[in-house]
């Protein structure tokens, strides 16, 4: 084998085990949300405010907690306990990611400003544009968006989660 190949086969073998290692710590962690540049699930925002104020809010580090490996950020004590008592209803779709690019089969950040709630859903698009032609779309899309996020992301069984 010559030098470039070998180099290549040690590169590619690099990668390939950071890819597992990466699927092993989502795996044990649970963890859906892809990570902001802060850190943050929704990028800090508050995702029960999209709910009960209508608004894409920033949230405070005063008001936080830790969901599935991420921490969330709140604008008031009570959407922090409201989130609390019923995470499921208040996540964004799809980790956050846009849920056309997800409809279309593949990923794209979503931006936590653009968002939308759908048939009490909150999805994040990339931008505006992308999110008006969503809107038009969304009945299409969403049936293969939520197909494409259980493959890209399958959720452990119930049984297995209590493992």
């Amino acid at each position: 084998m010559n030098k470039a190949a070998t180099i290549f086969f040690r590169i590619l073998l690099s990668v390939m085990a950071a890819v597992a290692c990466l699927s092993a710590a989502r795996a044990e962690t649970g963890q859906t949300w892809y990570p902001y540049a802060s850190g943050l699930g929704a990028d800090g925002y508050d995702v029960v405010a999209y709910f009960v104020a209508g608004d894409a809010q920033k949230g405070s580090g005063k008001f936080s907690v830790e969901h599935q490996g991420v921490k969330w950020h709140f604008a008031s004590e009570e959407n922090r306990e409201a989130f609390i008592a019923d995470p499921d209803r208040y996540l964004p779709e799809y980790g956050g990611y846009c849920a056309y690019a997800m409809g279309k089969g593949y990923n794209a950040f979503g931006d936590p400003k653009v968002w939308a709630i759908h048939e009490g859903r909150l999805f994040f698009n990339y931008n505006q544009p992308t999110q008006e032609v969503w809107k038009v779309e969304r009945e299409q899309l969403i049936p293969s968006a939520d197909e494409n996020w259980a493959q890209l992301w399958p959720q452990p069984a119930a049984s297995d989660a209590n493992q």
